[in-house]
């Protein structure tokens, strides 16, 4: 597509790209064109979520001991949400490590191109241990039959425990107590997607301050493929470390085999 002129900014779709190498050039290709890339990761304003991250930002839960998160959409499905949640928790500093195993290579073949399932554990911030899963194995949330609001995450710290999922709003209990709301995700979205976009509009001028800037949703997208690394070489890796197309098509051909 040819454009008349050059637009300021690109708000993408989920996920940044199905390899590594097309995601690094689409940050790169922006960056040379002086075009900010955001990427529509909305449910960084969705309330719910909000509050969870409040809770573990203000000390309220105490020092994280470990967390879980899952989804049933694949890792390019709502992995790649479910892994800018938890990036937003810890305040989108580096995971140190991830290790993974993967099966199933039906879904290589659709929009979302990554194994039907993963599950592992990421080392995140604090050295706080967090176990995921992605796929239509995955468990539930409160019994959501929908398998794409099936999205979720707890977390459990010296002095409490929080969590919250997609359809069902937040829960904590902590030194005050039992609290929670409930939330439905239809009305809950549209106020969020609405609070995104005009923060971007907001932010042209400093891009990369804005939390959903590609340089910040790369971090969940590295670590999804960092899984895929993950499973193929059957070792911790590094999510900032190297990410080449051609071990994605090693682990699809493994998986196939």
């Amino acid at each position: 597509m040819l454009l008349r002129e050059r637009p300021r900014a690109v708000l993408a779709e989920k996920p940044l790209a199905r390899l590594p190498e097309e995601g690094a050039a689409w940050i790169e290709g922006c960056g040379r064109a002086g075009v900010a890339l955001f990427l529509n990761h909305q449910l960084r304003y969705h309330r719910p979520f909000l509050r969870v991250r409040e809770l573990v930002q203000s000390g309220a839960l105490g020092r994280i001991e470990f967390g879980r998160g899952s989804c049933r959409g694949n890792l390019l499905e709502q992995g790649t949400h479910l892994f800018d949640l938890l990036s937003f928790l810890f305040g989108d500093a580096p995971v140190t490590w991830v290790l993974a195993q993967a099966e199933g290579a039906k879904g290589y073949a659709s929009a979302h191109s990554a194994p039907d399932y993963c599950a592992g554990v990421a080392c995140f911030p604090g050295e706080v241990h967090v176990a995921f899963e992605c796929g239509s194995p995955a468990g539930t949330w409160r019994q959501e039959p929908t398998y794409w609001l099936n999205k979720g995450f707890e977390l459990v710290g010296e002095r409490g425990r929080a969590g919250a999922s997609t359809n069902h709003g937040w829960w904590a209990q902590t030194e005050r107590g039992l609290e929670g709301e409930a939330a439905a995700y239809a009305p809950e979205d549209l106020r969020a997607q609405a609070r995104l976009t005009q923060t971007v509009l907001e932010a042209l001028d400093r891009p990369e301050t804005h939390p959903a800037h590609a340089m910040t949703a790369r971090i969940s997208f590295d670590l999804v493929m960092a899984a895929q690394r993950s499973a193929l070489l059957r070792r911790r890796v590094d999510p900032r470390g190297p990410r080449r197309d051609a071990e994605v098509a090693a682990l699809r051909a493994a998986l196939e085999g």
